[in-house]
């Protein structure tokens, strides 16, 4: 898996990870809910 500052890829030869995927999209809702409220 590479990484750069705002994507992560995924290579084509290896399954994909839908529980990674799961758990980055989780904390990226959560991240987003907190600035709103933060903001209030």
């Amino acid at each position: 898996m590479r990484q750069s500052k705002g994507a992560i890829q995924f290579p084509y030869s290896e399954p994909v990870d839908y529980d990674l995927i799961a758990d980055i999209t989780a904390w990226r809702i959560a991240t987003i809910e907190g600035s709103v409220r933060a903001g209030d």
